[in-house]
């Protein structure tokens, strides 16, 4: 068994998937110190051979995790690194180290499973865009996501302080809550809906873009978007495979 693990800024997703790659378990834990001390309980009746991660949480999750592996199971955690090109995507950062690595993973995963042409959208403390025409990953745009946007309003205004609804459609509002609650996600919408308009007009006529919705609140923002979109959840664990492969050596 084959541990995955995605740490962002607020919770560490994880999942155990068998030689075949099918999914045998998992869940979520806070990204915190604490992460190894609560996750080793749910491994102890598993037989796990390998464990690899991709993380943008502080550097003191991970030592956690890597901590209780080695530990509890004498594994190393492999940590999925950004490189200048993988699979062959190539990173088109100037200093290739700065792209995020969940961004990096979910680009990978969507390369290989939905085409060249993507639209990948990752919703979560941050909501990110990415770009993929012909094969080629053009970067992407990073917006605070829905619950950062609230709490700023929360936090930095005297009366705009409200609960966090998703509206079935978006309007105008009427009142301070359907307005703000319009104003959150048809900010995210509007991201979506700009950039796959970009990438169409990069591709060109005749060509389709397939939009990837993965993170905390893919499920919230894909009902309110005007087009297609495909909702794939566990996209970023899915990008572990083509970055961090693992070959197990067989004995004779």
């Amino acid at each position: 068994m084959i541990l995955e693990l995605d740490a962002g800024n607020t919770r560490v997703k994880w999942r155990i998937i068998d030689e075949l790659g099918q999914r045998r378990g998992g869940g979520f834990l806070n990204s915190d110190a604490t992460a190894g001390d609560m996750l080793q309980p749910l491994l102890a009746a598993r037989n796990l051979h390998a464990a690899r991660m991709v993380s943008v949480a502080s550097p003191v999750v991970s030592q956690s995790i890597a901590f209780m592996l080695q530990a509890a199971f004498g594994l190393d955690l492999q940590l999925a690194k950004v490189k200048a090109e993988c699979s062959g995507v190539r990173n088109p950062y100037k200093v290739v180290s700065k792209l995020g690595a969940d961004r990096w993973l979910a680009v990978l995963a969507a390369n290989k499973r939905y085409g060249p042409n993507c639209l990948v959208v990752d919703c979560g403390s941050a909501t990110t865009v990415e770009l993929m025409a012909a094969g080629e990953y053009l970067g992407g745009v990073i917006l605070p996501g829905a619950s950062l946007m609230y709490k700023a309003l929360y936090s930095d205004t005297h009366q705009v302080k409200v609960e966090h609804n998703v509206p079935s459609d978006l309007v105008v509002g009427n009142d301070t809550e359907s307005a703000v609650d319009n104003g959150v996600w048809g900010a995210q919408v509007g991201l979506i809906s700009l950039y796959r308009n970009k990438l169409l007009e990069k591709l060109g006529q005749g060509t389709g873009v397939e939009v990837v919705l993965c993170g905390g609140d893919a499920k919230k923002v894909a009902p309110l978007l005007p087009f297609a979109y495909r909702l794939d959840e566990e996209l970023v664990l899915d990008g572990l495979e083509v970055a961090c492969p693992i070959v197990r050596v067989l004995s004779n």
